[in-house]
């Protein structure tokens, strides 16, 4: 797991998370993406997709949220997951991404 990257990833998540639970936001300003999340015109984020390929580790490779951290980040927030960045490489590619196995993984000093 490069802690950086992980890092970088929790920190968009919680900006995310603030801009848009802190922000007052009108419900003009919500839309949604073409999957369905939500998505804040007012607030702009630059997606570079092609230099977040060459660092995403997702083995999943049917995803199309690879390369698109937000939608990633989101997606696995909603079912109680970190992204396969933030997790050891053995958690990533067995699927268990849960809170819960992460959990047992720092308190095993696997993490």
């Amino acid at each position: 797991m490069d802690e950086k990257l992980c890092q970088r990833v929790i920190g968009i998540g919680i900006g995310i998370g603030i801009g848009i639970g802190v922000e007052k936001i009108l419900e003009s300003d919500l839309d949604s993406d073409p999957e369905g999340y939500p998505v804040n015109r007012s607030i702009s984020m630059e997606c570079n997709r092609e230099k977040n390929l060459e660092i995403c580790n997702c083995t999943y490779d049917p995803c199309e949220r690879k390369g698109y951290c937000c939608r990633c980040i989101s997606h696995h927030l909603k079912m109680r997951q970190l992204p396969g960045c933030c997790v050891p490489s053995g958690a990533e590619s067995a699927y268990d991404r849960s809170f819960e196995h992460f959990g047992r993984l720092v308190r095993d000093g696997k993490a």
